[in-house]
């Protein structure tokens, strides 16, 4: 599991194109043509000119589909579970100074890896210079590593070092996409990149001088429709896993996530892609150096990125070069960055940066990255991931659930979530449970499993299981389990209010028709309202409940609902806030609402019942009467 601190969030507590080598009839023709493709590509290295693709500089056309070219083979080596730094030298080819750092335990069992390139224009981005070959990675019985490789590249004379980036090559989408920065040495002009599978990269140079680019992304449809408030399985968010499988979705799909799941499949959406990426995730924070600066360079990076795969880029966020956030940039406008923010749902936000001052900060963080999706190998899990979502996460009969029963009406606060799993995931060792959008897990003993989850809905209530390894949830072979039952426990109004920032302290008032005011100085009410905790650091929920014993009446009138900030702990942050009312008076017909409000200031001075002023919000007065 991602450690908390790696992801800051908002919750508390093979085509074949090109030259196709020496073969048939032509064979003394072809050969001639092999000496002279390597013989150009030993002059282009030297005199930089490898290939550009610079027509109509002014325009970006959207993403460019290739077909990959044929690689001259170079050289080839057996690899096991040890590792192994494979230097390329002394093969009078454009490989050499190509350096490839197979950490141990990157290829299981021993590998047989081959590594190759190829000199075509065809594939050169459009308004770039290609400034090295393309290098192809290949190996015969895999596709993907279990640890990242280091990849290094170097490059050849050009205009401007900043303004060059190393791409990966995605197979499945015919175009390129970033690949998995880990180091560009100006010094020396290479650029090392990381990476867990096989595939073809290049580096080219942005040959265009504007950095503007204006994407087709728009947070409030091709984002998600929900905040980053991670699961019991990502208690520190699903920052990455938002951002990238955002990022996936609009490249594959063409956008729309924001209303591609029903509620209750898009939370566990995305805990499996964030659980997806979780061990990068995990390496990237354990090696930190160099990922991550405020150097003016990578922002022009991004820029660079942007303008020249036409495609959002995933940027990292730190804190003294420690990587804490993932956010989507998907435009640059000469002073900021336009960004999707997983904590912040819908919303455009802004990261300024100019290429002459670099940097503003963002919120706490003051560092900066990017970060490789193609190069680092999650688009076939997201594949699966989007292919289970919508089926509803319904799967085969691998899991008896045995309670609660499916289709009863259960009254009780809790109930009991307990059954079997069967013999194709006989060794599954863990349960996610899903209750509504409220995550739990335990473990499973004999094939057997139970745990008490409370109910926190009234009315038709979906619980999901999925059985598997340590984070099921994260696998697309686990077996999943779906039934529904309703909950009917005298809840008449159900007031539940969250907030999308940390350190900050945010209060609910409920004032009932009689004047008495619930909050957390006076959180229960002898008409059955309480108020259930006071969250004074961050993200709550905190809930208000009317909840009317059997046979007893409801108090009939008004119940009016305030919101105040009472304190950001120093921090000077706006509060943005949601929230929801359930009115359950007709429970044939309960009423739902939401709402969504920003609170400039706090002031705890100012926190006494029927107090007003900026740092107070209204909600509404909702009317319980017969």
């Amino acid at each position: 599991m991602p450690s908390s601190d790696l992801c800051e969030y908002s919750k508390d507590s093979q085509r074949i194109g090109g030259y196709h080598g020496y073969h048939g009839g032509r064979g003394r023709t072809r050969f001639v043509e092999l000496l002279a493709t390597i013989a150009c590509a030993t002059v282009m290295l030297v005199s930089g000119c490898l290939g550009s693709n610079n027509q109509n500089p002014s325009t970006k056309p959207a993403p460019e589909h290739f077909q990959m070219p044929v690689s001259i083979p170079v050289d080839n080596i057996t690899v096991g579970d040890r590792g192994y730094l494979w230097e390329i030298s002394g093969t009078d080819t454009p490989l050499d100074g190509v350096s490839v750092d197979f950490p141990e335990g990157a290829l299981v069992d021993e590998t047989r890896v081959s590594i190759g390139y190829s000199i075509d224009k065809n594939v050169v981005p459009h308004g770039t210079t290609a400034v090295s070959p393309q290098v192809h990675l290949n190996a015969s019985v895999t596709r993907e590593f279990s640890n990242l490789v280091t990849l290094t590249i170097p490059y050849s004379k050009q205009k401007q070092d900043n303004r060059v980036v190393a791409l990966c090559f995605d197979e499945e989408l015919q175009k390129w996409d970033a690949a998995g920065l880990a180091e560009h040495d100006y010094a020396n002009k290479r650029i090392s990149v990381h990476t867990v599978h096989f595939s073809m990269f290049g580096l080219f140079e942005l040959a265009q001088s504007a950095l503007d680019f204006t994407g087709s992304f728009k947070p409030a449809i091709d984002g998600w429709d929900i905040g980053n408030t991670g699961s019991y399985l990502t208690e520190g968010g699903n920052c990455l896993g938002m951002s990238s499988f955002a990022k996936w979705y609009f490249q594959q799909k063409g956008g729309s996530l924001a209303s591609a799941y029903e509620p209750l499949v898009e939370p566990l959406v995305a805990t499996r892609a964030h659980l997806a990426e979780s061990q990068v995730w995990a390496i990237l924070q354990f090696i930190k150096t160099g990922l991550l600066s405020s150097e003016t360079s990578t922002g022009i990076e991004i820029a660079a990125l942007m303008k020249i795969t036409g495609l959002p880029q995933i940027v990292l966020l730190g804190e003294s070069g420690s990587p804490k956030h993932a956010v989507l940039a998907f435009g640059f406008k000469g002073d900021h960055f336009q960004i999707y923010d997983p904590n912040h749902p819908g919303i455009e936000r802004q990261i300024h940066f100019t290429v002459a001052d670099g940097f503003g900060d963002y919120g706490t963080y003051d560092t900066f990255g990017y970060y490789g999706l193609s190069a680092l190998g999650v688009a076939s899990k997201f594949s699966n991931i989007d292919k289970d979502a919508r089926n509803g996460f319904f799967g085969s009969n691998d899991i008896s659930i045995t309670s609660p029963v499916a289709g009863k009406e259960y009254k009780e606060e809790t109930v009991m979530v307990g059954g079997s799993v069967k013999d194709r995931v006989a060794d599954a060792t863990h349960v996610a449970i899903y209750v509504g959008a409220d995550a739990f897990g335990t473990t499973i003993s004999n094939r057997q499993f139970s745990m008490e989850v409370p109910l926190n809905m009234i009315g038709k209530i979906d619980i999901l299981v999925l059985a598997g390894q340590e984070n099921p949830v994260s696998s697309s072979e686990s077996a999943v389990a779906r039934i529904s039952i309703s909950h009917d426990t005298g809840v008449v109004l159900l007031v539940t209010m969250t907030w999308e920032e940390d350190d900050m302290d945010v209060d609910l008032y409920v004032t009932e028709p009689d004047g008495e005011t619930i909050w957390y100085r006076n959180m229960q009410a002898g008409t059955g309202g309480c108020l259930d905790v006071d969250n004074t650091h961050g993200y709550g929920p905190e809930h208000y409940t009317l909840d009317v014993a059997e046979n007893d009446t409801v108090e009939q009138g008004n119940y009016v609902i305030n919101v105040h900030y009472y304190y950001d702990h120093s921090t000077s942050q706006t509060a943005h806030c949601t929230v929801s009312t359930i009115n359950y008076y007709n429970k044939e017909k309960p009423v739902i609402s939401l709402t969504k409000f920003v609170i400039e200031d706090g002031n705890k001075d100012n926190a006494t019942p029927g107090s007003t002023g900026p740092d107070w919000h209204y909600i509404t007065s909702l009317a319980l009467i017969t």
